[in-house]
């Protein structure tokens, strides 16, 4: 889990790191919920992601793969 500034992705700004195997043909479910400095992932309602940091107060979202394919279907954000 990273952060971009100004464009740009540099190592500090990974806030953590949770090594999965992530497998071709494979659907996952994905749950990310930010509530103040909170922030919670589960995947296959499995959490593996419980922190609290500041840098997701406030902003915007986005979703990427990175040296691959991937495709996304019923992406929904909801303000609680």
């Amino acid at each position: 889990l990273f952060y971009k500034k100004e464009g740009r992705f540099e190592e500090q700004q990974v806030l953590t790191k949770v090594p999965r195997f992530v497998l071709p043909g494979v659907t996952y479910h994905i749950k990310i919920q930010a509530k103040g400095l909170r922030l919670r992932i589960e995947i296959d309602n499995e959490q593996v992601i419980d922190l609290e940091d500041g840098t997701f107060a406030a902003g915007h979202f986005g979703i990427n793969v990175f040296g691959g394919q991937a495709f996304y279907q019923n992406v929904r954000v909801e303000k609680v």
